[in-house]
Parts: C-alpha cells; sequence; structure tokens
C-alpha cells in the first residue's frame, strides 16, 4: 500500500511539473499566427524626469539572435540577426527612481509622462517580422513579473493600431545592458 501510494504521490508531482512546464512556454499570437520567443534584451535607462525609471525590453523570435557589437569607443550594442521570425520592443516607465519595479504597464499615450506621475506606463511598444516593419501597439496591459531569480514574465495584452491583438508570455532571463 505504501509503494502504491509513493507511485501515485511521485506521478502527480510529474504530471504537475509537465503541466507548469506548458505554462511556461513563451509563445505571443498576432493576428492568427503564434510566434515561439526565445530572448530578451534589458537596457537600463535608469532614472527619467525624476518620477519614473525607464527600462527597455526587445524579446526576438525562436529563430532570431542577437549579435553583439562595440563601437569605437568601446561600447557594447547589439543588433538583430539578418535572417529573423519577429521582434517586440518596449519602453517602460515604472513609478520611482531608485530602481524598475514589476507590476502592470497601461499605454502612456498622448499624456506626457509628467502627467502620470505614479503610474506603471509604456511609451510605445512595435511588433514586427522584419526591420521594415514596425506596427506599434495602441493600447492595453503588460504585466511584468520578477521572480527572485532574476528571471521575467511578461504579459502582453495589446490592440495594435492597425486593429490586430498582440497577446501572449515571454518568460526569460534578459541579457542586460546598462545605459545609465
Amino acid at each position: 500500500m505504501k509503494i502504491l501510494y509513493t507511485c501515485l504521490l511521485l506521478s502527480c508531482l510529474l504530471l504537475t511539473s509537465c503541466f507548469e512546464y506548458e505554462e511556461e512556454l513563451s509563445l505571443v499570437q498576432y493576428g492568427s499566427r503564434d510566434y515561439a520567443l526565445s530572448g530578451v534584451l534589458q537596457e537600463d535607462w535608469g532614472a527619467h524626469s525624476g518620477e519614473h525609471y525607464n527600462m527597455d525590453f526587445t524579446i526576438i523570435g525562436e529563430h532570431s539572435v542577437f549579435e553583439e557589437n562595440q563601437n569605437a569607443l568601446g561600447q557594447t550594442y547589439f543588433t538583430l540577426s539578418e535572417d529573423f521570425d519577429c521582434y517586440i520592443f518596449t519602453e517602460f516607465f515604472s513609478p520611482g527612481k531608485d530602481g524598475f519595479q514589476e507590476g502592470t504597464f497601461t499605454s502612456l499615450g498622448n499624456r506626457k509622462l509628467s502627467e502620470a506621475e505614479g503610474e506603471f506606463v509604456f511609451r510605445r511598444v512595435q511588433f514586427g517580422r522584419s526591420l521594415e516593419e514596425a506596427i506599434y501597439g495602441d493600447s492595453g496591459t503588460i504585466t511584468i513579473v520578477i521572480t527572485s531569480k532574476g528571471v521575467y514574465r511578461m504579459k502582453y495584452d495589446i490592440l495594435m493600431q492597425n486593429g490586430r491583438k498582440l497577446e501572449g508570455t515571454f518568460i526569460g532571463t534578459p541579457q542586460y545592458l546598462d545605459r545609465k
């Protein structure tokens, strides 16, 4: 009986961990197509306008690669590989000037950043499947949760300017660049 109970318990744990893994998939849907996501670049711009902290994120599709480069001054910057499937760029502003905070971000819209004091806002979100394509977000929410191990979970629910939805979740550890 004890062996049966132990086997049942192990089976439940295995099934639960499989379901948790499926919830951890990084996937975004644009229109009727799904795009698997693989990496994220985090650019830390620091305190902005004294009342917000600015952090930019560029998320790339599974067939995309960030290529590391250096300019003449020795500063690191990244470009996307020539052959990629999609990207999502978002410019976030969290309240306060001491560091970036997790929260649910809404569109700044036509307001000035100073008019959104104490709010979690994004100024720009864009989606593209080539360097020439940049479809901008109009409204919606993006929720960011940061785990104690530095893993970011970003949930997108955005209405784009062309009327299509951008929905999905990215989970991963960003490649960090200090731009302050």
